[in-house]
């Protein structure tokens, strides 16, 4: 079995690839959700289809964001892709320049000037403003910041309210300090790499 073959079963297996094209009307959604995100979506879904009659979802978990990625890289090479596809912003870039991605100007203007661009293409990753629109904004992650009261306490610090104030030096010495005495607990991979110390070869013969 040839390469082409081997991954297309694959991407069958995993994926859902298909050879032959979806019928009319039908749209095909990839998504990374799980838990009660998922239960919205395909309630969305259902309701999108019970009041449409010339276009269809169907909807495919296909894993978490990384799983899917994999997913759709595949389905690229193989060329069985889905209509829609669910990813994280930062792939986007590279998924135009791949031209796996179709311009989204048909929208209309309307919808276009509606985008909030701190949270669309635009404001996604660098140079987002300037290309032209292929993606739109389905959700976004709210990272979450959890400050130890006793340590503040200790240095007499109040948790920073702004970004200017969360890159203040008392704040990096605070999590440098904390980081140095859970070192052991901290997993490799997150630790502070120290700089290899150098050591001077003697050139005496």
């Amino acid at each position: 079995m040839r390469r082409r073959e081997l991954l297309c079963l694959a991407a069958a297996l995993a994926a859902g690839c298909e050879r032959r094209a979806p019928p009319p009307g039908e749209v095909r959604l990839w998504f990374s959700y799980g838990g009660n995100n998922r239960k919205v979506l395909l309630d969305l879904v259902a309701r999108f289809n019970a009041a449409e009659r010339d276009v269809h979802v169907v909807p495919v978990f296909q894993g978490d964001y990384f799983e899917g990625l994999v997913k759709l890289r595949t389905g690229l090479y193989v060329g069985s892709t889905p209509t829609l596809s669910h990813v994280v912003g930062e792939v986007v870039p590279y998924l135009h320049e791949a031209g796996a991605l179709e311009p989204l100007d048909a929208i209309g203007p309307e919808v276009i000037a509606d985008l909030v661009p701190e949270i669309s293409q635009a404001g996604t990753f660098h140079g987002g403003a300037e290309r032209p629109l292929v993606a739109l904004p389905f959700n976004r992650s709210t990272p979450i910041a959890y400050f130890n009261r006793r340590l503040f306490g200790e240095n007499r610090l109040e948790p920073p309210r702004t970004w200017t104030e969360h890159r203040a030096p008392r704040f990096l010495w605070v999590t440098a300090r904390r980081s140095h005495r859970q070192s052991d607990r901290v997993p490799p991979m997150l630790r502070r790499r120290r700089p290899a110390s150098r050591v001077r070869r003697s050139e005496s013969g």
